[in-house]
């Protein structure tokens, strides 16, 4: 990390640490005790139930500001330690240039404070990620490189590589995609792109990963349809190699599919589009060779 932004980083810490009573100070240190093991498969609020339980018994006395000032000199002191964290978890050189302006990111948030902004916020919770190594930062998006798979997920490539979920108990890792406003720039064609190869790369160098998994609505290969302007997002993945798991939309996965499209409201309303909840899984093998194949792209 370069002078300037350790500087600021201690600034925050400094700043935050002042606002804090000195019995609040002193049981930092068993957050770190209680971390699980960063290897260990785990949903985006998932750090361990030990983990779980410290940080609420260390904020329960605190009033909301104070809640909010414990996060910020959290994350701080974390921040200042990036660099060990990220050695442990192997990452290439497209990774790691992403990370100082993700840092830069990371001090305007909490230079600025929001509310809420604790650990049932999802902004910090991607924040938490980021310093612990564990959401990294991938361009167009966030890519967490110890996620778990889980329910209609887990059957689908229970059917495909039943041995491997046997041998594992199903307790298998996979990168996942997340969203993240402060991204939404590079959130376009060329962006994911980028994204796409930077997390078979990293694939290389994490054999125990299955592969990339991403939930969400729009990686509906209806969208190819329904909005083209989207349907790289699973048709790149789809013609090498990956395969996608469908069920019925919640009124949750409805509503973002029909948020931000005027398009697509007008389709669902005719009948002639209706959202689906989509589990796109692209297996290790595939998303390696499709990598390396845009890289070679990119040196001709």
């Amino acid at each position: 990390m370069s002078a300037e932004r350790i500087d600021r980083f201690q600034q925050i810490a400094a700043t935050n640490r002042l606002a804090l009573p000195p019995a609040t100070l002193e049981q930092i240190a068993r957050l770190d005790t209680a971390l699980q093991h960063w290897k260990t498969p785990a949903l985006m609020r998932e750090f361990g139930p030990a983990f779980t339980r410290t940080w609420r018994e260390i904020t329960a006395p605190l009033a909301p500001p104070q809640r909010r000032q414990f996060a910020a000199l959290y994350l701080a002191q974390k921040a200042l330690a990036i660099d060990d964290v990220l050695r442990e978890r192997s990452l290439t050189p497209a990774l790691l240039a992403r990370y100082p302006l993700a840092l830069d990111r990371l001090a305007d948030t909490l230079e600025a404070m929001p509310d809420p902004y604790d650990f049932d916020d999802e902004l910090f919770i991607k924040d938490l990620r980021l310093v612990l190594g564990l959401g990294v930062p991938a361009g167009a998006c966030i890519l967490d490189i110890r996620s778990r798979m889980g329910g209609t997920i887990l059957l689908g490539v229970a059917r495909r590589d039943p041995l491997r979920v046997l041998r594992t108990g199903g307790k298998i890792p996979c990168f996942r995609l997340y969203l993240d406003p402060r991204y939404r720039e590079a959130f376009n064609r060329e962006g994911m792109i980028d994204y796409y190869r930077e997390a078979g790369e990293l694939l290389v160098h994490h054999p125990d990963v299955y592969g990339f998994v991403c939930k969400s609505w729009f990686m509906d290969p209806q969208l190819e349809r329904v909005s083209p302007r989207l349907a790289h997002l699973s048709t790149i993945p789809l013609s090498a190699g990956a395969f996608v798991i469908t069920r019925k939309a919640s009124d949750g996965d409805r509503a973002r599919a029909l948020k931000t499209s005027p398009t697509r409201r007008a389709l669902h309303e005719a009948g002639k589009y209706e959202p689906r909840a989509v589990s796109l899984v692209w297996p290790r093998e595939g998303m390696i060779r499709w990598a390396m194949a845009q890289r070679q792209e990119r040196k001709a």
